[in-house]
């Protein structure tokens, strides 16, 4: 925000998305403003705990440092390549991936035919994620 910008409100900001959004998500009355590891904070400074994450896309926290610096370093290479390119970083981490966990963990949900995009889109993610936490406890 701009030092000459005036600062907004929540109702402000809630009825200018409802006139000048799409709307084709339902978001709760909370407008939020930053977030550090577990917390989030409104435009008015009130504090809150983030049991959403993101539904999950941010399980590690917000503004975690060393995916803040990694985002940083990586986005000083490439910032982004569409999928109707391969990139060179792809490939080796979906074999990765596969690997370790049909390898590491033979008792893993995973086929051992896997493919990531199988395993994360057309498998099942709760059995997935159940086998990764009991693996690693």
């Amino acid at each position: 925000m701009s030092e000459t910008q005036e600062k907004l409100s929540s109702e402000d900001l809630i009825k200018m998305e409802e006139k000048h959004g799409a709307h084709n998500y339902h978001p709760l009355p909370v407008v939020l403003s930053k977030g550090d590891g577990v917390h989030v904070w409104d435009v008015e400074g009130k504090k809150y705990y983030d049991f959403l994450s993101a539904y999950s896309a941010v399980n590690q926290g917000h503004c975690h440092p060393h995916i803040v610096g990694a985002l940083k370093d990586q986005s000083e290479t490439l910032t982004l390549t569409s999928r109707a390119f391969y990139n060179d970083v792809l490939g080796p981490f979906e074999k990765f991936v596969t690997e370790f966990f049909v390898i590491r963990n033979s008792n893993s949900s995973i086929p051992q035919d896997s493919q990531v995009s199988k395993s994360t889109v057309e498998g099942n993610a709760v059995q997935n994620k159940i086998s990764f936490v009991v693996y690693f406890n």
